[in-house]
């Protein structure tokens, strides 16, 4: 009872002095899908998609040309999360689920044994959509 009371204490008396800053929060289990992929697409619709690793790319490619980027940016093909964009979260939820039907039929064509969706949000931590 006395630990008890002496920790409480304790932590009453220097949580005040933490900064945000210095609050290191767990690895969520969107983070360590990430950090677990061989690759990571960021998808904006159709015609707006792009590869943030393995290497970043700049100009956004379209649905059509997927198979043949997916062939030319990485030969591991275990695991891949797709990040959908805050736009296409207000997309209605019957055109959201057929895009990433269609999305996640034509990545494990490609070969991807494993495809995580995740929500753009900037929250703490990142929505899995789906896995």
């Amino acid at each position: 009872m006395k630990t008890t009371l002496f920790l409480l204490t304790l932590t009453t008396l220097l949580l005040p002095a933490m900064r945000a800053e210095d609050v290191v929060l767990p690895p969520s289990h969107a983070d360590e899908q990430v950090k677990q992929a061989d690759a990571i697409l960021y998808f904006d619709g159709p015609d707006r998609m792009y590869f943030e690793r393995p290497e970043k790319q700049s100009e956004p490619f379209a649905l059509t040309s997927l198979a043949e980027r997916v062939t030319a940016a990485t030969p591991q093909r275990t695991m891949i999360v797709v990040i959908m964009s805050k736009p296409t979260r207000l997309w209605l939820d019957d055109k959201f689920k057929v895009a990433v039907d269609d999305l996640e039929a034509r990545l494990r064509k490609s070969g991807f044994k494993k495809v995580a969706f995740h929500l753009a949000s900037g929250t703490y931590p990142t929505p899995i959509y789906s896995e």
